[in-house]
């Protein structure tokens, strides 16, 4: 024979203002530690971009100083990049510009607005979408300026490649510096450390 058991209501349990407390705190604490994180990629991505720009650069005074083809930036809007191309002479007289095979494209990342993308010649906006900045090597190069800014508008960076400089100059709103700043190893004490 069975026996019944005794039908005890029972409400579900709850929790308890001290498991919910901690509970917050430890999502406060995780988000300290996640939001900082998730800021600076903006800033980091951006500074990555403006460092190849800078070395596009460099690579651009080195083929004029260098090479005998004409050379040149282009704005590759269907890919996002910024490239440096060499004008190519055929034999028949026809002509093409080509991206250099040697030197990495830059892709604007998402945090860049390609809107506000400026490149200068001589202080002249020159469109580069349409057709590059170039210049023909033994003529006068001219002063060379790209500007790049932030989707979110918080960060504005011009980079500088004057007529006869070999590498950029970097400005923002801290102030100019060089876009890689050589240093003495030996000099710092770091001679053993990996480069």
């Amino acid at each position: 024979m069975m026996t019944a058991r005794p039908f005890h209501s029972r409400s579900p349990r709850a929790f308890t203002l001290l498991e919910v407390l901690i509970v917050v705190v430890i999502l406060a604490i995780l988000a300290t530690l996640a939001v900082p994180r998730l800021t600076g990629t903006t800033r980091r991505t951006f500074d990555l971009t403006v460092d190849r720009v800078a070395d596009l650069l460099v690579m651009f005074a080195q083929r004029d100083a260098l090479g005998q083809k004409p050379v040149g930036i282009r704005f590759d809007a269907s890919r996002r990049e910024l490239q440096l191309v060499t004008l190519e002479r055929y034999d028949d007289g026809a002509s093409d510009w080509w991206v250099d095979r040697f030197v990495i494209p830059v892709e604007l990342p998402d945090v860049i607005d390609e809107e506000r993308l400026g490149v200068y010649a001589d202080g002249e906006w020159v469109d580069v979408r349409e057709w590059p900045l170039h210049h023909t090597p033994g003529e006068n190069r001219p002063s060379i300026e790209i500007v790049l800014a932030s989707v979110d508008g918080e960060h504005e960076t011009t980079i500088v490649l004057a007529p006869h400089d070999v590498a950029p100059r970097r400005s923002d709103r801290a102030g100019t510096v060089a876009a890689r700043t050589p240093i003495d190893l030996d000099g710092a004490g770091r001679s053993r450390e990996d480069w």
